[in-house]
């Protein structure tokens, strides 16, 4: 059935871009506390630098370079290991992401003899366009629909794209849309960068971007000069290295700008790396995920037909757990509302009780961290005539107001007055296993309490 396979195609996609967030999350870090540790050793070792005269000490100046040196080798190789394998991840995320565009339309266009029919009709247009410039690489292939849908994989991604909305109807004037697919054309160019030229911001890089955006309706640079500004927002100064100085010379330290064999400097370029760090990988993911989502969304509904079947929304409960609470991100609870927001508006979409109930801790959890912020600046009167807070709370008691199931409103409810006892009695009734339960957002959350970790604990895995 091909809501099945679509569901197959995002699920695998999506559990490959947690396994990547994770796995960059914790090598990164990993990589930077033995960094800051070889760096602490230099600074203990630079106090106990001798004098240069070696006849004072036993432990002579030459040695004491020696170990410098030895030690900055170390910095370095953590240095590389910090930030190529993060590239490498990234590249790979974005590969990954095209591949499931391309599987997800395929199957569309071979199952859906309407999609296949819109798809035809577009690629002879784009195929006698192109003969006419002389490029018969896809016009040659006319009359064979199989090989037509195969050549898809010949197109650029920007002609892709231009494909999939066509062929999806995808509303690209969707505010949340529009925010998402322009961090998208950054993240694409910053991948194509670090494929084909290195990992420098340069001008091909700003120039590119800014075209991929005008042909996406960027017709001022609103939007491109936004990304740029952003794109440096996220960079770092670029890697020391040696300036000057006599050539074929085997530079070594004497200190941390200088060589002592000759005149060359240990200095930072002038320019900009685009170098990817975690939290810019865990943006990029996040982008990722809500375009992936909503785009399998939007094909499943077409797929669907007359079937009362529902789209796999689980995903959106993991991307919470993991960029909400693993990481503690306010992303991970903005997404999945802008997910629910585009499909309200632009699809046949209404969520159940699961989803009010994801819905509604989304909400709650950015209400939260919104008053903790107000409440650090401003006064309890002032709350009261928030704007933002009162929007937050009307659309919090909506989703709360739209859960059917009073049970599960029970349990909701014991979840934010942290009365841990109601919470996994009512818990049990829905879930029947703790293993289940200790897969929800919800328990997850608790968990931080030592208390309720100890009560949990206790119970019976029954």
């Amino acid at each position: 059935m091909l809501t099945k396979k679509l569901t197959r195609e995002y699920d695998n996609f999506i559990e490959n871009l947690f396994f990547l967030t994770e796995q960059n999350h914790i090598n990164f870090f990993k990589a930077s506390n033995l960094r800051k540790k070889n760096i602490s050793q230099i600074v203990e070792l630079e106090n106990t630098k001798p004098k240069q005269d070696p006849s004072i000490s036993n432990y002579d100046y030459a040695d004491f370079l020696d170990d410098f040196n030895q030690l900055y080798d170390q910095i370095e190789y953590q240095d590389k290991s910090l930030w190529l394998p993060s590239n490498a991840n990234f590249i790979y995320l974005m590969s990954l992401y095209e591949n499931f565009l391309s599987q997800t339309i395929k199957l569309l266009i071979k199952h859906d003899k309407h999609i296949q029919e819109k798809y035809m009709q577009k690629y002879q247009g784009d195929a006698e366009e192109l003969n006419k410039k002389g490029n018969r690489e896809l016009i040659k292939d006319i009359r064979n629909t199989q090989k037509c849908i195969e050549n898809i994989d010949l197109l650029t991604i920007p002609q892709y794209k231009k494909y999939i909305n066509h062929l999806l109807g995808l509303h690209h004037k969707d505010p949340a849309y529009l925010k998402h697919n322009n961090f998208y054309i950054e993240a694409r160019e910053r991948s194509n960068l670090f494929k084909h030229r290195g990992t420098e911001i340069d001008d091909k890089f700003e120039k590119s971007l800014t075209e991929n955006l005008a042909s996406e309706g960027d017709k001022n640079n609103k939007y491109s000069k936004k990304l740029i500004k952003f794109a440096r927002t996220f960079s770092r100064p670029l890697r020391k290295k040696w300036i000057g100085g006599k050539k074929g010379c085997e530079h070594k330290r004497d200190k941390k700008s200088g060589c002592v064999n000759c005149s060359a400097k240990f200095k930072t370029p002038i320019g900009r790396d685009l170098s990817v760090n975690p939290s810019y990988f865990e943006h990029s993911a996040s982008t990722i995920f809500f375009l992936s989502s909503v785009i399998y969304r939007t094909a499943f509904n077409i797929a669907n037909k007359n079937s009362k079947d529902q789209p796999n929304l689980n995903k959106e409960h993991d991307f919470m757990c993991k960029m909400g609470i693993d990481f503690n991100r306010l992303s991970g609870y903005v997404i999945p509302l802008q997910i629910n927001t585009y499909s309200r508006n632009h699809l046949q979409f209404k969520p159940d009780d699961v989803e009010n109930v994801n819905y509604f801790l989304c909400t709650n959890n950015i209400l939260e961290r919104k008053l903790d912020l107000k409440l650090k600046t401003a006064k309890i009167n002032d709350i009261k005539d928030d704007k933002e807070i009162s929007v937050l709370t009307k659309s919090r008691d909506h989703f709360f107001q739209n859960i059917n199931d009073n049970n599960i409103k029970d349990i909701v409810t014991s979840y934010i007055k942290k009365n841990y006892e109601d919470y996994l009695s009512l818990g049990l009734k829905v879930a029947n296993r703790k293993t289940h339960l200790a897969d929800w957002f919800m328990t997850k959350d608790l968990l931080k309490s030592t208390k309720f970790k100890k009560l949990f604990k206790q119970l019976n895995n029954s």
